[in-house]
């Protein structure tokens, strides 16, 4: 997925290492989100550039919202897109990962690009390949990234 990434902001820090970092980023949309980045990419020098990410999006203990509720463009906090199931991450993006697994996770497609979701996020509700959903949020992770010449 491609972002603008707008603002980085430093984390937690210990014995003067910054333990992780906070990414304001736009997506293609307009619509800007807060990503989590445990502190294995520093994007501060990228500031206002246009970068190729995988983005988690962790879900909340009860992730899924009814489709006939009101949506709220600008509300960072819900997803929605239509459920892929099981996502094969492209084998290009194991050079970006810095250790990341990337098997195993689902996929939703949005109108803002693909996201990855945690099977286990999902374990205690029933949704099919195909549907189309809403998810409450708990945050975004980066996963990995790569700039854009």
């Amino acid at each position: 997925m491609k972002v603008i990434v707008k603002e980085v902001y430093e984390g937690a820090e210990e014995q003067g290492q910054i333990l992780e970092f906070w990414i304001k980023a736009q997506l293609a949309t307009g619509r800007n989100i807060e990503i989590f980045n445990l502190g294995e990419f520093d994007l501060r020098e990228f500031i206002n550039q246009e970068i190729e990410c995988l983005i988690l999006a962790m879900l909340r203990k009860n992730p899924l919202l009814h489709m006939s509720k009101e949506f709220n463009d600008n509300d960072s906090e819900i997803l929605e897109g239509v459920y892929m199931g099981d996502y094969a991450i492209p084998k290009k993006w194991l050079e970006y990962s810095k250790g990341h697994v990337l098997e195993g996770y689902h996929g939703l497609q949005s109108e803002m690009g693909i996201f990855l979701i945690e099977p286990h996020d999902l374990s205690k509700i029933s949704i099919k390949k195909g549907e189309k959903v809403k998810f409450n949020i708990l945050r975004f992770d980066l996963l990995a990234w790569y700039q854009i010449d």
